[in-house]
């Protein structure tokens, strides 16, 4: 390969192999973290269209891409690289405490994900995750508390755990009675219910009602949402839709009132154009930001 030398003006012969070699090297290490932090499908390395786009990147034309079985080689020996590692660090730790959440994927499909938290001797914090199991069976409190155990006896640190903590679902406390381990709420999570409960109970459902109804006005409509884009850019604001308030996402509820209150000229606006009658437009509410409690979890 020949390359202009930019201090000389003139053109340096280099090594073609030792430099391809490097770069060479450098995609077959990284090719595997690519499909496995990226969650890519292992059949992404048959893919005709990425080989071009390598093979322009490298400027070798004959470079080809590894094989899937290539591919899952190097995954699962990563994999028991790493827990190797994590397995010694849990080794070395005196004790250890565990975190378990249940969710549910975009399949409607129930997991069980479990964190371990240790300090080691020089007082460095580690967390990491033990697993992450599909749960095909009912979440009673004697299913939750088996699995805690099978994952701990699986990683042989069922002697070590000095706590549990979870949310403060009835199945999850009742897990942490019979688990011999201690238990302990996540103090998030209790904040969090303790905000829903006094919205429910602090006279703010009216005002709250107001706002999801005038939210969804502009959510379920194309032609809506482009009339309040339009209002926003003649009033000069940040073009920005207005969401929803979630129960089970923290701090959606505050998000929604501080966008409707960003936005409420905008929205009176786009609601007058669209010929809305007196009552619809009373519907959008004046709402004090100051008169919600504004706790971040983060």
């Amino acid at each position: 390969m020949l390359r202009l030398c930019p201090a000389h003006g003139h053109s340096a012969s280099l090594g073609v192999n030792e430099e391809w070699a490097g770069l060479d090297s450098g995609l077959l290490r990284d090719d595997w973290r690519w499909i496995a932090t990226s969650c890519r499908p292992i059949s992404v390395v048959e893919d005709d269209g990425l080989e071009l786009v390598l093979q322009a990147a490298t400027g070798d034309p004959s470079y080809k891409l590894p094989t899937r079985r290539t591919i899952m080689r190097r995954i699962h020996d990563q994999h028991a690289a790493e827990k190797a590692a994590k397995d010694e660090k849990m080794v070395e730790a005196r004790c250890v405490a565990l975190t378990g959440d249940h969710w549910t994927s975009v399949n409607n499909d129930n997991y069980l994900g479990v964190t371990v938290h240790l300090i080691d001797a020089s007082w460095e914090l580690h967390s990491f995750a033990l697993g992450v199991m599909k749960t095909e069976q009912h979440h009673s409190a004697e299913a939750c508390a088996r699995q805690f155990l099978d994952v701990a006896n699986q990683w042989g640190i069922a002697d070590k755990i000095s706590t549990i903590g979870t949310d403060s679902s009835p199945n999850m406390v009742a897990a942490g009675r019979i688990l011999p381990f201690e238990h302990l709420p996540c103090v998030a999570h209790v904040v969090q219910r303790a905000i829903v409960m006094s919205l429910r109970e602090g006279g703010f459902d009216g005002a709250l009602a107001k706002c999801r109804k005038v939210v969804g006005h502009f959510k379920q409509s194309p032609a809506n949402s482009d009339e309040l884009n339009v209002q926003q850019a003649s009033l000069g604001q940040v073009q920005e839709p207005l969401v929803q308030d979630v129960p089970t996402r923290w701090n959606s509820t505050l998000e929604m009132i501080k966008r409707v209150m960003r936005n409420r000229d905008a929205g009176l606006w786009s609601l007058s154009q669209r010929a809305c009658t007196e009552s619809k437009l009373k519907q959008f509410p004046v709402v004090q930001i100051k008169q919600f409690p504004i706790v971040s979890t983060h």
